[in-house]
């Protein structure tokens, strides 16, 4: 048959073209069956692979998928996701993509958005367990995904955090400086977060896993936590709420570790309202490195990792999954820094 186009191989293997790109070629990330599919279609239409294909941008409907970590109101009050975010767009506009966010998960009797979002390519922000099944029906319909973090036995992550490291270290600085009564603000992410103090934080059953690794660090760092509270979402106002909890417990923590500098900050502002100092009364940690002027003029204790390049790292690796190539995992450093809220225990 002279004249098939890729198009007529995605059409006929019911994939997008992309997809059908990259299963004729080395098919990496999609499932044995749907490169199978899409292998049986070229060689009915008798479609030859030419060398170097790659997907035309006038075949491409310019549209990328966004699936965040949490509900859209949650995780777009949080700093470091609108950097991410920020990253990401600033280079997908001039590859003429648009971004359309997905739902993270589908509710019980809702229609699946994945079943028939046209996009060209899915970016998924820090996946959650229950997001494994929305990756794997993307994949089975050829749409490429890349994530920024996944499990081992999961998903491909082209762009991934060591979190349990640099929390490991974070730990044995407030250890080292005498605290025990140790207490932790967890955002374990998802749709079905509670607020409020927690009998159990095992890193296990956390199913966001930058949440799973931060915890899994203070675990290694031999800390069982005095106290642990779960806040709805990554802001400062949940920080205050948890900070107005969590320094009101008699004893009160010495130490609050936040898995975010948000929260720490909002723990911070209860620190302020019942005339705690900080460090002298209480330390303080976050997470992230973003520049928080309500913060002076001190300067957090945090993990500091760049949400800008996560960004566009994620739109490079998709850059070249839509090319036809398949990237090596890259690692994002992350490092302490020591700032000004952490002192010796009072």
């Amino acid at each position: 048959m002279t004249g098939v186009r890729l198009r007529d191989v995605a059409e006929r293997a019911g994939v997008s073209i992309s997809a059908a790109s990259i299963c004729l070629r080395h098919g990496d990330g999609f499932a044995a069956e749907t490169i199978a599919r899409v292998r049986a279609a070229a060689d009915q239409l008798g479609y030859a692979v030419p060398s170097g294909v790659r997907v035309p941008k006038a075949e491409r409907v310019g549209v990328a998928g966004v699936v965040l970590h949490d509900t859209p109101v949650n995780a777009l009050s949080c700093a470091h996701t609108l950097e991410i975010l920020r990253g990401l767009a600033g280079e997908l506009t001039p590859m003429g993509f648009g971004i359309e966010v997905l739902p993270a998960e589908q509710g019980p009797g809702a229609a699946c958005a994945y079943d028939n979002a046209a996009v060209d390519i899915v970016f998924y922000l820090s996946l959650a367990e229950p997001a494994h099944a929305t990756s794997e029906a993307l994949r089975m319909r050829g749409i490429p995904t890349v994530h920024l973090q996944s499990t081992l036995d999961g998903p491909i992550a082209a762009v991934r955090t060591d979190d349990v490291t640099p929390m490991r270290e974070l730990m044995s600085h407030v250890v080292g400086l005498g605290h025990e009564r140790i207490a932790v603000l967890t955002q374990r992410s998802g749709y079905n977060v509670r607020a409020g103090l927690v009998a159990d934080a095992r890193w296990e059953s956390a199913q966001a896993l930058y949440a799973r690794d931060r915890l899994r660090g203070i675990a290694e760092a031999g800390v069982t936590p005095f106290a642990v509270y779960e806040a709805r979402a990554s802001t400062i106002g949940e920080g205050l709420a948890a900070g107005r909890v969590l320094l009101d417990l008699h004893p009160r923590p010495t130490a609050v570790v936040c898995l975010s500098d948000m929260l720490a900050a909002g723990v911070m502002v209860a620190a302020r309202e019942r005339s705690i100092r900080v460090p002298e009364d209480l330390s303080v940690t976050g997470w992230d490195g973003v520049d928080l002027p309500t913060l002076a003029p001190h300067r957090l204790t945090t993990v500091l990792q760049s949400g800008t390049q996560k960004g566009m790292l994620l739109a490079a690796f998709g850059a070249a999954v839509l090319a036809g190539r398949a990237p090596t995992p890259f690692r994002v450093p992350q490092y302490v820094l020591l700032g000004t809220t952490t002192g010796p225990v009072p």
